[in-house]
Order: C-alpha cells, then sequence, then structure tokens
C-alpha cells in the first residue's frame, strides 16, 4: 500500500523554496509541492482531480533555526544590547528564539504543572511584555529560560521536551552562583527587582513561578535555589528588601532548609519553613495558596 508519507521523508526539501515534483498518487507532471515553513512540513497537489495534501511537525536544523534569529520581537532592540553588553553572563551565539512550532511541545512538556509558558510572553498595546525570557539551544535541545535581576543578566538554565532526559535542568552559567527569581508583577522579566513584600524559596524554576502566580494580587517572588550557594557575597543585597520569606522545600531537605533560614535570618527576620511531601509544582494553586496563607 502507497504511503505518502515514505515519499515525503525519501524527497529533499528546505525551507528556502517550495520543491516541485510529479505527483505520486495521480501521476500529474510537477503537480506535486513539498515546503518547509518554521518547521512544519507541507505538501500539496494542484491538479483538480487530486486531493492529496497534508502537513506535520518537524524537527528543523541549526542553519534552518538561525535563520530566524532576526524576527526576535525583544532581544535584537538597543535596550537588550545594552543591558547584554553590561551583563555578567553573555548569551551563546547558537541560542535562538523559540521555534514557533515548539511552542505546542512546551505545552505538554509543563502541562502536568498547570503551567503555560507562552501565557508568560505576550503583547500589550504594541508592547512586548516578558514575564519569562525564554531561548532555544538547538546544540543540547533545550529550551533555555533566562535570569535576570537589578537589569543584569546572571545566566541562563535549560530543560529538556522530554521529562525523561538528565539532568532536569542544565545550568549554563557555572561560574555565577545566583538564585533564580520570578516576580508576578506587569514588568518585564530583565527588569526584575527583589520586591518589599514576600519571598517564596523553593528548589526550581517550576516550583517558583508556580508558588508566585497563586497570588497574582500581591507582590510575590518566586526565588527558585537551582543549587545556589547563599552565602555568596553578592546574594544578601537580593533579600534585605523583603517583608517576609517562606522556605518551601522538600521533606528530606530539612537540613538544606534550616541552613538557608540560618543565614537568611541575618537580612530578614520573618523567615519560615514549611516543609512538602509533595513537590510545589504539582500540587494545585488552591493548595499552595492555603499553605502559604498560614505563613502570612
Amino acid at each position: 500500500m502507497f504511503d505518502i508519507h515514505e515519499f515525503i521523508a525519501t524527497h529533499a526539501v528546505n525551507d528556502q523554496a517550495p520543491s516541485r515534483y510529479n505527483c505520486p498518487v495521480c501521476g500529474g507532471r510537477n503537480t506535486f509541492t513539498i515546503a518547509k515553513v518554521n518547521g512544519t512540513l507541507m505538501w500539496n497537489c494542484y491538479r483538480n482531480s487530486c486531493d492529496t495534501k497534508g502537513r506535520q511537525q518537524v524537527i528543523m536544523s541549526l542553519p534552518e533555526i538561525m535563520r530566524g534569529v532576526e524576527q526576535h520581537p525583544l532581544h535584537n532592540d538597543d535596550l537588550f544590547q545594552e543591558i547584554h553588553h553590561n551583563s555578567k553572563f553573555k548569551i551563546p551565539k547558537h541560542f535562538v528564539n523559540v521555534p514557533n512550532a515548539m511552542w505546542d511541545k512546551i505545552d505538554v512538556r509543563t502541562k502536568r504543572y498547570n503551567l503555560h509558558l507562552r501565557d508568560y510572553w505576550h503583547k500589550q498595546d504594541d508592547e512586548v511584555l516578558i514575564h519569562l525570557d525564554l531561548m532555544y539551544d538547538p546544540i543540547l535541545d533545550r529550551v533555555v529560560i533566562l535570569s535576570w535581576c537589578h537589569g543584569v543578566l546572571t545566566g541562563a538554565y535549560g530543560f529538556s521536551l522530554d521529562p525523561k532526559v538528565t539532568p532536569k535542568w542544565y545550568t549554563y552559567n557555572k561560574t555565577i552562583d545566583f538564585p533564580f527569581i520570578y516576580e508576578n508583577g506587569d514588568g518585564n522579566h530583565f527588569e526584575v527587582v527583589p520586591c518589599e513584600d514576600v519571598g517564596i524559596v523553593v528548589e526550581d524554576i517550576f516550583s517558583a513561578i508556580k508558588a508566585c502566580e497563586t497570588y497574582t494580587y500581591a507582590e510575590f517572588s518566586g526565588i527558585a535555589l537551582m543549587g545556589t550557594n547563599l552565602i555568596h557575597a553578592a546574594i544578601p543585597s537580593l533579600f534585605e528588601d523583603y517583608r517576609q520569606l517562606i522556605i518551601m522545600l522538600d521533606a528530606d531537605a530539612s537540613q538544606k532548609a534550616l541552613e538557608i533560614q540560618h543565614v537568611l535570618r541575618v537580612y530578614t527576620d520573618d523567615v519560615k519553613i514549611h516543609l512538602l511531601h509533595t513537590d510545589i509544582k504539582d500540587m494545585n494553586y488552591s493548595v499552595i495558596e492555603s499553605i502559604i496563607e498560614n505563613y502570612l
């Protein structure tokens, strides 16, 4: 039985221009085209009597992805270039904006946490608002989240679309020991400044977003440790303005939580600990809210 997908797979095509062939179904001469556009492979026969057509998502090659870099809505403006020039972490040249075809896969990856990362990158009155600064690393095949604080790019963390891939998070800037901070405010992520209200200290970025978005009506920061050593000289200034800090780590990390509390109490009087038996990113928002409210 003829399989059109086998025909497509054995015929070369690039994203520069459609490739034209004789139709493998009706035999029409030069009526069958195959084109690749932004990670979507499309085919169609233009003969009126033939209804052969279809599309499928495909993995983009590095050159194909790199051709789309200049279309990024933020990373090519003057402000970003100025900030990037003064930052401690330099974005590798092979990092690119997330391909359009990849967003659905990202949603599938984070659906179990009830997180939709594309919601944190949107336009309002023609202004790009970025609560998460996302890029893509085509070499390691990881979605990359950039880490900002006080207008300084402090690092980057990458996660795979396959949850079985290890490590779960890849740290790109291993020389700068700095936590990841997420805020639920209205500004851009690269403008993040530790707020003067409540900080929720958790282990990873997904947990930080989940905890922070639980209280969209208050000034909350989600602070992901990501293996950070909080004794680092640059870190105390992050915590001095918080009214309260709540450390939410797994129950088997109780000693680590106590050590963090000891360090942070030097800078903030009100530091509470809540040990978790379920990963915070796997909890419902209502459960997270009820836990936090016990400490406010």
